[in-house]
């Protein structure tokens, strides 16, 4: 590198999307296929100023697994707003998400808006998945679910709706994996607690040093 070249600015990274997506303005379903063979749905609302989002994702595994009769898909849900800018590395609203299990059928994603509107509306709403994800950071909440969010289904005359059961819940909440996620975060509270605490007491004895000398002042 010449003597003049540590004054030369560098081209800034681009990591961001400069091609805006098409603005929905009106309710819109967006299926797509992932590279790794998984579906996606995003599910674009009408804009609600009493909400931070107007569009929900949803990534699908392909393999359910068999719980007390359900079969419980897991899926990784996302919320976004159609002008939030989309980053080439994945660093985004649209693919920093929550991990979930619910029972649905995979086919009425695919096939059946109503049913659609009914997963993403009532089943992964965005307050509803992190009050049970919060349920699942606790030993022993008053609904054990892990992040298990429960499922949509259809009645005998052909409508929906939401279930949750409890046996599934408590199997998720205690399965090796979430009982691990639970104990690390219960781990990184606790020590946030201690610094915290410890900083207290610091700022204390410093408030007392000072007391002390304005006392010897005066």
């Amino acid at each position: 590198m010449g003597f003049l070249d540590i004054f030369r600015k560098k081209t800034p990274k681009v990591t961001h999307s400069d091609m805006p997506e098409p603005y929905y303005a009106s309710e819109h379903i967006l299926r797509n296929i992932t590279d790794d063979g998984k579906l996606q749905i995003d599910y674009i609302e009408k804009p609600d100023f009493k909400k931070d989002y107007d569009s929900t994702r949803l990534v699908l595994e392909t393999i359910p697994e068999n719980i007390n009769g359900y079969r419980v898909y897991t899926g990784k849900v996302s919320w976004y707003n159609q002008k939030d800018a989309i980053m080439l590395d994945g660093n985004d609203s649209r693919h920093i998400g929550l991990t979930v299990r619910m029972a649905v059928e995979p086919n009425l994603l695919r096939t059946n808006d109503e049913y659609v509107s009914w997963v993403m509306k009532g089943l992964l709403n965005k307050n509803r998945v992190y009050a049970y994800h919060e349920r699942g950071l606790i030993d022993n909440p008053d609904v054990p679910c892990g992040n298990y969010v429960g499922g949509i289904e259809v009645n005998a005359d052909g409508s929906f709706k939401k279930v949750f059961d409890n046996f599934t819940g408590t199997y998720v909440h205690n399965m090796p994996a979430v009982r691990q996620v639970r104990a690390q975060y219960q781990e990184r509270k606790r020590i946030e607690k201690a610094k915290q605490a410890r900083i207290e007491e610091l700022n204390k004895e410093l408030h007392d040093l000072d007391s002390l000398y304005s006392d010897a002042r005066f």
